[in-house]
């Protein structure tokens, strides 16, 4: 009976480590899409920029939805890279 309860306790670990695994992969690719998600609006931020100075100026209200995704992509990586410490911590 102590082998069973043994196989039993492993392959719960397993299940657990496995489960951990996939949890945290997933974390890390929605913290992939959230940087790229800042670097597609720092793309557009750049471009307004330089449209705007081409035509001699640029108002910052009409940069305001691009910082604004921006700071909200970044309080994302931050709460999926706070997850990835709660589920490792929790193993």
């Amino acid at each position: 009976m102590a082998f069973k309860d043994k196989l039993t306790s492993v392959v719960k670990t397993v299940g657990d480590k496995t489960s951990d695994t996939i949890e945290i992969t997933k974390f890390k690719t929605k913290i992939s899409q959230q940087k790229s998600a800042i670097k597609e609006n720092y793309e557009k931020i750049g471009e307004y920029i330089y449209k705007q100075y081409k035509e001699n100026g640029y108002s910052n209200d009409e940069l305001l939805a691009q910082f604004q995704e921006i700071d909200e992509s970044k309080r994302l990586i931050q709460d999926y890279e706070n997850e990835i410490k709660r589920v490792k911590v929790e193993d």
